[in-house]
This record gives C-alpha cells, sequence and structure tokens, in this order.
C-alpha cells in the first residue's frame, strides 16, 4: 500500500516545490458575459446544456414535491438525491438554510449570486435570479450586484469582499480589517454563518457547473432594464472579459507539512473563541455552533473521509483521501489537509508518498488517477475551466455514479477548506 500511495500520488500537475504557483491549464480561458444582457442570454442558453453524465428521470414523488415549491422541478436535486450517498447528503441548499439561519435569506442569497456570477455557473446564477426576485429585490438591485455597491452599508460590502476573497483566493488571509467591518453589523455567530454559507454556494458552484447540469425550461431570463442598464460593464468580473486562472502561490511541501503537524501554528479565526487546551479544531467549532447547516456539513466531511467502504459510496477511501489531500494542498488549508493525512497514513501512504505528489513526473503514474487528479485540480483552481472530456476521462474509469461522487468530494473538500482566516 506504501508503494501504491508514492506511485498514485506522483500524478498532479508540479509547480508546488518551488512556490512558483500553479500552471494553467493548455487551453483557452473560457470567456465571460461582460454585462447583464449577455449574462441573461447565458442563463436561457443554458437550458440547452449537455449534462456530462445522464440527468436521471423524476420520480412521481420528484414531480408531486415539484407542484409544492416555488422553484418547481430541480435538475440539480434530481442529479444528488440519484448519484450521491445519503452519508454525504447536505441541509445546505439555500431554501433550507432560511428556515434555519441567523442572517437574512436574501441577503444570502446575494452572495450566492455573486459567487456564482464570478464561477460563470450559469444554473446556480439562474436560480439565485429567481429566488431574488421572489424575495422582492428588484431587477435594478439585482444588476446593481454585479460590482456596483456603492449603496451597500460597509458590513454589506465587507460581506461581499469576503465572498469575493474566499472565492478567487481562499488560499489568502482575509484582511484584520475585513472581519472588523463585518462585526459593524453582524455578530460572530452570524458572521459563522456567512462563512459557512460562502464556502457551502462555491461547493454548490463546482458541482452544478463541471456537470453541466442544464437549467430547467420553465424559468425566463429576459431583462426589463433600459439599453444602458442592460448594457453596462460588469465591474465585479473586472476588463478581461476571462475566467480567471489563480496562479496561486503555495507554500513548498516542507513547510506545508510543518504546518499541517502544527496545529498551534495554525492561523486563528477571530470569529471563534476555542480554549488553549482544546483538541477541537476550530472549523469543527465553527459547524457544531451553526446548527443544521453545521452538522449538515460535518456530516458531508464525515461521510467523505470515513476510511471505511460503504457499498453506496462508489469511490474508494485511498482515492477519497488522495482527492481530499489535493484540495487542501491548492487551498492551502492545513486543518484540512491534517485530516485527509490523518486518513491517508492508516491506509499505509506515508509523509513520502504525499510529497511525491509535487513531483512534474512519476514512472509509475496512471491513466485512471492522473484523469482523476486533473479534475479535481481544475474543479478547485476554477471550475468554469471544466470542459466535457475531463469528466469523460474520469467516467471512463468510474463510471456515472462513481465521477459524480469524484467531483462531490472536490465539492464538499472546497466548503470545508474555506472555513479558515
Amino acid at each position: 500500500m506504501k508503494l501504491m500511495g508514492l506511485l498514485i500520488f506522483g500524478l498532479l500537475v508540479p509547480a508546488w516545490a518551488d512556490e512558483s504557483g500553479v500552471n494553467q491549464p493548455d487551453r483557452p480561458a473560457p470567456g465571460l458575459t461582460v454585462n447583464r444582457e449577455l449574462m441573461l442570454q447565458m442563463l436561457e442558453n443554458s437550458k440547452k446544456h449537455q449534462p456530462r453524465i445522464p440527468l436521471p428521470e423524476p420520480t412521481a414523488k420528484d414531480r408531486e414535491n415539484a407542484t409544492k415549491s416555488q422553484l418547481g422541478l430541480v435538475n440539480n436535486g434530481l442529479m444528488r438525491r440519484y448519484y450521491l450517498p445519503e452519508s454525504w447528503s447536505t441541509a445546505a441548499f439555500p431554501g433550507r438554510s432560511a428556515q434555519t439561519g441567523l442572517v437574512d435569506y436574501a441577503f444570502k442569497t446575494e452572495l450566492f449570486w455573486i459567487i456564482s456570477r464570478l464561477n460563470n455557473c450559469a444554473y446556480c446564477l439562474g436560480h439565485q435570479e429567481a429566488k431574488l426576485t421572489t424575495a422582492g429585490l428588484t431587477e435594478a438591485q439585482i444588476a446593481a450586484l454585479d460590482g456596483d455597491w456603492a449603496d451597500a452599508d460597509k458590513a454589506t460590502r465587507a460581506a461581499r469582499k469576503l465572498a469575493v476573497l474566499k472565492t478567487k483566493s481562499p488560499h489568502e488571509p482575509v484582511p484584520d480589517e475585513l472581519w472588523q467591518d463585518l462585526r459593524t453589523k453582524f455578530n460572530d455567530d452570524q458572521i459563522g454563518e456567512i462563512l459557512l454559507t460562502i464556502g457551502n454556494y462555491n461547493a454548490m458552484n463546482r458541482w452544478t457547473g463541471p456537470l453541466n447540469i442544464p437549467q430547467e425550461e420553465h424559468r425566463n431570463y429576459k431583462s426589463g432594464l433600459g439599453e444602458s442598464a442592460k448594457s453596462k460593464a460588469s465591474t465585479l468580473l473586472g476588463d478581461s472579459g476571462k475566467a480567471p486562472w489563480t496562479n496561486r502561490r503555495l507554500p513548498d511541501f516542507s513547510t506545508f507539512l510543518k504546518t499541517v503537524q502544527s496545529p498551534a501554528t495554525w492561523p486563528v479565526l477571530p470569529i471563534v473563541a476555542t480554549a488553549k487546551d482544546s483538541t477541537q479544531p476550530a472549523w469543527r467549532v465553527l459547524v457544531e455552533k451553526q446548527g443544521v447547516l453545521g452538522q449538515a456539513r460535518l456530516k458531508s466531511w464525515q461521510g467523505a473521509i470515513a476510511p471505511a467502504e460503504s457499498a453506496d459510496v462508489a469511490v474508494p477511501a485511498l482515492v477519497r483521501g488522495q482527492i481530499l489531500w489535493a484540495v487542501a494542498r491548492l487551498d492551502n488549508a492545513p486543518h484540512a489537509a491534517a485530516e485527509a493525512r490523518a486518513m491517508l497514513h492508516g491506509l499505509g501512504v506515508t509523509d513520502d508518498g504525499l510529497k511525491a505528489l509535487e513531483m512534474a513526473e512519476s514512472a509509475g503514474r496512471d491513466e485512471k488517477t492522473d484523469a482523476v487528479l486533473k479534475l479535481v485540480r481544475l474543479i478547485t483552481i476554477n471550475p468554469a475551466w471544466v470542459a466535457d472530456d475531463d469528466i469523460q476521462a474520469v467516467r471512463k474509469h468510474f463510471g456515472d455514479r462513481g465521477t459524480a461522487q469524484i467531483v462531490e468530494l472536490a465539492c464538499i473538500a472546497a466548503a470545508v477548506d474555506r472555513l479558515q482566516p
């Protein structure tokens, strides 16, 4: 098993060991819709998306439930119920969070809109358009989320900035002044909920986008704004018109491993008070204080990191551990990496096996693991870069259910990694 760990871990793309950042993929950057008119056309076009794994047929129960929901039949829900194990299920959907959270539902949905816009996730963005309209926002107010934040108060702007930072650069620390600005309106438990939901929304984008889930036909995306408002350029996205690829400058392997091994050196999460002698990581303290939402996220992580094999989990424990470690390494998240490392140690993978992940080439590289880690890397850095071939390369080895679960593992890790300062 130790040799197997060394061989498999030699597959991820290099460029960590010399702190040179993460190389871009050898493909053109996806184009972004630069104004509202083009964005709404993208949402309309997303109804024609071809899912990269088959979309399940709705059951009679699904159709019955759709008649009772404002959103109607939801393709995302069909996919999640069909392909994912119950042990990974979460209650992180915004509709449910509205009933249990400490922070206003419409406010959190605005953050979801911003995150989905940055991740170029047409499916999620379309749903947030519908939910914000139902919540009473005008189209002009929704359009202003695209970077026109002058009328927002300090704490609201801070929450939006936090969403941008955690979406584009989760490997970087949150500036102290951002926490301070959030506290002008929100208490620590509310800030914890904001942080958790930002993680959850980034996770959801990384599921619906890479799987290319089609928008439901019954939704309508047409603008009622004037020509100048519809054609106003987004200031949220910047002026490149391309999906950003963040060349993350990460610590070298030895430095990262030392941090992983020493929880006392981890950055302090200022919204979570932990006793000095506590063995409970701050992120776990945070989620345990978040009621249903926190318990759901913790449940999904524990299901993903469980070393035991399960009949409803199509991804072997070793592959799950590799994914969780790889995402934590890219996100510079020692708290998640520590748990992934402990899991992999239990499976016989040594730290030398983890270090082999840094290698540019490995004679032991195999096509199956190469496909998994390439897909996970794309999902982690920017889900907008995932293409049909990336999913099909994994599907070839793991089938539909296994591929869906591999995507979700990267999503679970993305959410947990963002629960750090």
